[in-house]
């Protein structure tokens, strides 16, 4: 099985088991399952997972996990429902597919996909001519811009550490997401 080392650029959000989520809605049930098709050739983050000491990701050669979902009027709140149910677990894959009668939704580890990458997908949903899974495990941004980051100063504090940068602050708690846990 291939399988690359858990570094700890991915620790923030798969161990925080951040999730990002792609949803279509369509006209006609029969483009359910070619976009949950598509899903599942385009989208490596459903094909992979942590193993058991946490130290591996693991490329699976299977069927991704695709839930049925009940059938909901808004999409917003299929999503929000999607979520929240089916949280992803890194042991078993970094996403889950969930779908109704004209709703397809991806839900997937912010550490193996983010806004662009959900912006190709969409672009390419229906593009049998690109269906295959990257060659590759994803790319970190450290080794994509591995020339400037050798660069830049090393006496800056790490974003999750600075607090000018990551921090909540309300005047009114109500206002918060509240979670259903």
């Amino acid at each position: 099985m291939i399988s690359i080392p858990y570094k700890k650029s991915f620790e923030f959000e798969i161990g925080a088991k951040c999730c990002i989520q792609l949803a279509f809605e369509v006209n006609d049930k029969k483009y359910v399952q070619q976009i949950i098709s598509s899903l599942s050739k385009k989208v490596i983050g459903l094909h992979m997972r942590l193993n058991e000491k946490s130290d591996r990701i693991y490329y699976v050669n299977e069927k991704p996990p695709i839930i049925k979902i009940p059938n909901f009027k808004n999409i917003e709140k299929a999503t929000m429902n999607f979520g929240i149910h089916h949280k992803v677990d890194p042991y078993a894959r970094f996403g889950s597919i969930g779908y109704n009668d004209n709703m397809v939704i991806l839900n997937v580890s912010h550490g193996v996909a983010d806004g662009g990458y959900f912006k190709y997908i969409a672009e390419n949903i229906f593009d049998d001519t690109n269906i295959n899974i990257p060659s590759h495990f994803p790319y970190e941004a450290k080794e994509i811009f591995k020339e400037k980051y050798e660069q830049s100063p090393n006496d800056i504090a790490f974003w999750d550490d600075d607090p000018y940068i990551n921090r909540i602050i309300t005047n009114d708690p109500s206002k918060l997401y509240q979670t259903f846990e």
